[in-house]
């Protein structure tokens, strides 16, 4: 573990993640770009990785009163994000004349999609709004500016927390192993990508304590988010349209192309659980997990 002066240094990091998560606010209200909601969404990840990871030198309300504010947006910004993803999903279908026979009929779905996506900004500038007269983001960054100049930690406590993080984080994650072969589990490879994303958010936070070295298990865990994410994506799509066709009960043709995306999808996540597969036993082969455990317990002896 590196030994220099690191009292700010969980300050900085936390104090980074809130300025990137205000400053996507405004993009995110306005809604000409669907990144400014996306790059939000996920400064607002890793900023509460970031207050999970270090919530023992910072003021106890401190960290409640943040996760709370930041997550009541985000639930609200991730509904927003599943809706522009397909959004997305079916103009590319469109485009790309996967199911061209049905290009008519799916540009009635694309239709009640973008209604939807209308209602969901609504509710995401009432929340917006709400966090914006609460001073929100000032309150979070002047409690952090008072907490820096009250809590700074020692080297060796910061170490302590950033190893004992990890291994937790790890843990967790290697935790979904027995479902990894069981691709019907939707659940449970839905919570095995969020344990990924946790553990890839904590790397990244601690990089500059383990070093560099540490970028190659970053790479390797958002890998993991990344494949899951699209088979999440598509569980979400495979149980949703049952419920986008009941909209148009007496239109044959809207029906049969609802029926025709169903089955693309099945193929879609087909696919994408042989990559994960592929990722994981390929990840596995390089013997990654252990060495992270190795790494993590080498720069506790430095």
């Amino acid at each position: 573990m590196r030994r220099y002066c690191v009292k700010f240094y969980p300050f900085g990091i936390i104090k980074k993640h809130l300025e990137d998560f205000s400053s996507q606010a405004e993009g995110t209200r306005v809604n000409a770009d669907i990144e400014y909601l996306h790059r939000m969404r996920v400064a607002g990840r890793r900023l509460r990785t970031a207050l999970s990871t270090f919530k023992k030198l910072l003021p106890i309300d401190y960290v409640r009163a943040v996760k709370t504010d930041v997550r009541a947006v985000s639930r609200m910004l991730g509904k927003a994000r599943d809706c522009d993803m397909q959004v997305v999903f079916v103009r590319r279908t469109i485009k790309e004349r996967v199911l061209f026979e049905h290009n008519a009929a799916l540009e009635k779905l694309l239709g009640l999609l973008k209604r939807q996506r209308r209602t969901i900004q609504a509710r995401v500038i009432k929340k917006l709004d709400i966090f914006k007269n609460r001073n929100s983001f000032e309150g979070m960054h002047q409690a952090l500016d008072a907490s820096i100049d009250t809590q700074l930690p020692s080297t060796c406590v910061l170490c302590r927390v950033a190893i004992k993080k990890t291994e937790k984080r790890l843990r967790d994650y290697l935790s979904f192993k027995k479902y990894i072969r069981q691709p019907e589990n939707v659940q449970e490879l839905h919570r095995m990508r969020i344990a990924a994303k946790h553990l890839r958010y904590t790397l990244e936070n601690l990089e500059p304590l383990y070093g560099k070295k540490i970028n190659i298990f970053i790479e390797a865990a958002h890998s993991i988010q990344t494949i899951l994410g699209r088979l999440h994506d598509l569980d979400v799509w495979i149980a949703q349209l049952p419920f986008l066709a009941a909209k148009k009960k007496n239109d044959r043709a809207y029906q049969d192309a609802l029926i025709a995306l169903r089955k693309h999808c099945i193929a879609l996540r087909k696919k994408s659980y042989k990559e994960f597969l592929s990722i994981w036993k390929e990840q596995k082969k390089e013997n990654l997990w252990p060495r992270l455990r190795a790494h993590i317990k080498h720069a506790q002896e430095l």
